[in-house]
């Protein structure tokens, strides 16, 4: 699988903070993209049913098939040389629910959780 990390972080159910790996030091926010997209959302839903902890960090990878590459190459105009290129570009657009964002995947790896402190 070769894809674009992502980290994933949500807080009492929300996400508060996406982020791709980036230079390797500072990650590119893109929070407002994937909570519109939803993307990773399944992943907290469907592994914590109704006792979902406070604090929960997904990583994974954002990942497009080769079948949708060939798809999506046909309705750009801008030619992608293997999938990663395809999905770090689509990650970078605004609107991640149309066009090449419709066709990624996110595969999560790793993820822990923890429920607040009482005070």
């Amino acid at each position: 699988m070769d894809g674009v990390a992502l980290s994933l972080e949500y807080q009492s159910q929300e996400l508060c903070r996406a982020l791709t790996r980036g230079t390797g030091r500072h990650g590119d926010d893109i929070t407002d993209h994937v909570r519109e997209s939803r993307m990773g959302r399944e992943v907290v839903d469907s592994t914590f049913d109704s006792s979902v902890p406070d604090f929960v960090f997904v990583r994974g990878e954002v990942c497009i098939t080769k079948e949708d590459l060939d798809e999506v190459k046909e309705s750009v105009e801008r030619s992608y040389s293997n999938p990663r290129n395809a999905a770090a570009d689509a990650l970078n657009h605004k609107n991640l629910s149309e066009g090449k964002g419709k066709r990624l995947r996110f595969i999560a790896y790793e993820s822990q959780c923890s429920r607040a402190r009482n005070s």
